[in-house]
């Protein structure tokens, strides 16, 4: 609010930024928009918080299919990296380290749901197997 009453005062001044510091971010590649249950839960839930829900990420099905993932959590279960369980009305799954908890999804060609809602009309998704 500060900044505004002095913008109507004629008040600010404006002053170039140091480039010092200044760094270039690369255009995100669609690589790095799926989400690869060989790294650990961490890294795609952090993955999952950056890119969702404007960028997007996915995980990819044996069928070939991208299950969005909009909103997940890590969790300190042990689970295979690439299997899928369901629990608690969401799906888990198996990282490198951890599981990751899927709670908002968006099928192809379909509209963001919670993973229950997603669990009463679609069985478990198989997930293609991690890349050693």
């Amino acid at each position: 609010m500060r900044a505004f009453d002095l913008a109507e005062r004629g008040g600010l001044e404006f002053t170039e930024q140091a480039e010092d510091g200044v760094t270039y971010a690369e255009k995100i590649d669609p690589a790095e928009r799926r989400l690869d249950p060989a790294r650990t839960a961490e890294e795609l839930e952090r993955t999952v918080r950056a890119l969702a829900p404007q960028v997007g990420v996915y995980l990819e099905t044996t069928d070939g299919e991208r299950l969005g993932v909009r909103r997940a959590h890590a969790v300190d279960i042990d689970l295979a990296p690439g299997d899928v369980e369901v629990a608690d009305e969401a799906l888990l799954v198996g990282c490198d380290r951890g599981a990751l908890r899927l709670l908002e999804l968006q099928p192809p060609g379909g509209k963001p749901m919670p993973a229950d809602a997603y669990l009463r009309g679609h069985a478990p998704p198989r997930l293609s197997r991690p890349q050693p």
